[in-house]
């Protein structure tokens, strides 16, 4: 008593010092809010609402394995978790400081982007903790085992992430996310042909399809949304992406869990059939393979729905911005009658900048700025003849 007493004190002393590190260098290298920067108000109902309808939900959709469908607990659960969902949802579109800023749902190509991803994490995160769960609990293996059996995952994300964002930048979201699609369906439909008999060897094909799709399509997806998504709102994209994705991975997970349980007594109940009341172990092995099994083929079907929603994937046009002059030369203001600068830049992906210009008050005939050249044409001020004299090394 008095060992363990001594490894509870360590343990506590271990924690204060990391609270204490993390304190002391956030308050070194986090940056602080300008001086005369104003910060949003706490969405203090959105932060109630939120959280309350998402675990309502998952609370009835539980449920619903041990009372029932039309169990009390289960159709309050939900009933509260879809009514505070609505609401939810009012409050963050009449709210100007929300909690997730759902305004970006409203661009085609974010919606269907999104909806893509949530098919996928629905059928890969909540089946993927029924793996140790069917290796451990019907094979019987231990945890070392179960964590080697299962990392091809982790490799094969890690080699098809990055050669998804190569094909990303020459093609757009739709073929790395199309791929990893393919290959998550491959996946769940062999692991729905497991039985009792399957060993950690038997899977490591179906691991490595699962970890290929999941590299291939989490990075193409996850950009793609950031350059369809409005540019006023990309700064909240990233936190109402992460913060969907991990409610999405709990739903599913509630979901699938709630079927296994719902499937295992019926396999149970045709195994005791077969063995004449006395089912062998062999046959109880079975059974509870076969309930893992349609659970994956369940999640095969939502791969299926996401599948078909890669085909709406669209690869967004370039972003083109207006060029601004500097401020005071004629570019700003062009005389009455003159058409204004028609300039855009492109940024691509690799910075690389393209700049068009086709304006009076703009260059006619330009070429490549070199030290001691000039710029025809160009109006007195502007922003290009600036940086034609900066570069000749003069003052503008």
């Amino acid at each position: 008593m008095a060992h363990d007493h001594v490894h509870i004190n360590r343990d506590a002393d271990a924690r204060r010092l990391g609270f204490a590190l993390a304190l002391i260098v956030g308050l070194r290298v986090l940056p602080r809010i300008p001086v005369g920067r104003t910060v949003g108000a706490l969405d203090s109902l959105g932060i109630i609402l939120g959280p309350l309808g998402f675990t309502a939900l998952s609370f009835g959709v539980s449920q619903s394995t041990y009372a029932g469908w039309t169990a009390p607990s289960t159709l309050g659960g939900v009933v509260i978790g879809l009514v505070a969902l609505a609401l939810f949802v009012w409050r963050e579109l009449s709210t100007d400081d929300p909690v997730l800023d759902l305004r970006v749902f409203r661009g085609r190509d974010f919606s269907l982007g999104i909806l893509t991803q949530w098919t996928a994490f629905a059928a890969m995160f909540g089946t993927l903790f029924l793996i140790p769960l069917y290796l451990q609990q019907v094979r019987g293996y231990g945890a070392l085992e179960t964590g080697l059996y299962t990392l091809p995952i982790a490799v094969a994300s890690a080699i098809f992430m990055q050669i998804s964002g190569r094909v990303f930048d020459r093609v757009g979201a739709r073929i790395p996310v199309l791929f990893g699609m393919t290959c998550i369906g491959a996946a769940m439909w062999l692991m729905s042909r497991i039985n009792g008999a399957t060993t950690g060897a038997d899977l490591f094909v179906p691991m490595a399809l699962m970890g290929a799709g999941m590299g291939s399509m989490m990075m193409a997806l996850n950009t793609h949304l950031l350059n369809v998504a409005p540019r006023d709102l990309v700064g909240r994209v990233t936190a109402l992406t992460s913060a969907m994705q991990n409610v999405v991975a709990s739903l599913g997970i509630a979901t699938f869990a709630t079927i296994l349980q719902a499937r295992i007594p019926v396999h149970v109940a045709e195994a005791s059939l077969a063995g004449d009341g006395a089912p062998s172990p062999a046959l109880l092995a079975d059974a509870a393979a076969f309930a893992f099994g349609d659970v994956y083929r369940t999640a095969l079907m939502v791969v299926a729905v996401g599948w078909c929603l890669v085909w709406s994937l669209r690869r967004p046009p370039a972003v083109a911005e207006p060029l601004i002059a500097r401020p005071g030369s004629p570019a700003t203001s062009p005389p009455q009658g003159t058409a204004a600068p028609a300039a855009a830049v492109h940024v691509m992906r690799k910075r690389c900048v393209v700049l068009s210009c086709a304006s009076p008050l703009a260059v006619s005939q330009a070429r490549s700025p070199r030290r001691g050249a000039t710029v025809r044409n160009a109006a007195p001020g502007s922003w290009i003849a600036g940086r034609s004299a900066r570069r000749a090394g003069s003052r503008p």
